[in-house]
């Protein structure tokens, strides 16, 4: 994970949150900055989303909410843009409140009263969360494993 930088660590929940709140009727397409080194793994991570397995997948009509995704060249549209700048405004807000620039960037902000959304995390709590996901992850693939034997758990046990 380190070699991806945090960047498919963030656009797996991104889809899927965004999957899950899209009505039943729309599908959603994406468009990210062409960057390389990045391509091949985001490509797995999103044909995932394609596989129609989970409800929030798919449209009411059976097909994928996802319906594509793309990667364009660095400065060739505008569509990045605003991602950028509000990333950066946040950035700034989360690192230095008081500065200059979090004041520059407080018109991006408006939509939360200029505070924002989310915070910076660090190393600690990064990693904290990964082993809660694999902990998590880990007892539903158990869980699925023991409906299949026809082993059922009582609620007070959950």
């Amino acid at each position: 994970m380190k070699a991806l930088k945090g960047w498919l660590a963030c656009l797996t929940p991104l889809v899927m949150q965004t999957l899950r709140g899209i009505p039943e009727d729309e599908r959603l397409e994406l468009v990210f900055e062409e960057q390389s080194e990045y391509a091949p793994y985001a490509e797995l991570a999103l044909r995932c989303f394609c596989i129609l397995d989970k409800p929030w997948k798919r449209t009411k009509d059976g097909r994928a909410k996802l319906a594509k995704w793309s990667f364009v060249p660095k400065g060739s549209t505008l569509m990045s843009d605003p991602a950028d700048y509000f990333a950066y405004a946040l950035r700034e807000l989360w690192t230095d409140p008081t500065s200059k620039r979090t004041d520059w960037c407080k018109p991006i902000l408006t939509s939360n009263n200029g505070k924002g959304y989310g915070k910076i995390l660090y190393r600690p709590e990064i990693r904290k969360i990964i082993r809660n996901t694999q902990t998590l992850n880990t007892l539903s693939l158990l869980s699925e494993k023991l409906k299949l034997l026809g082993v059922t758990v009582s609620e007070d046990a959950k």
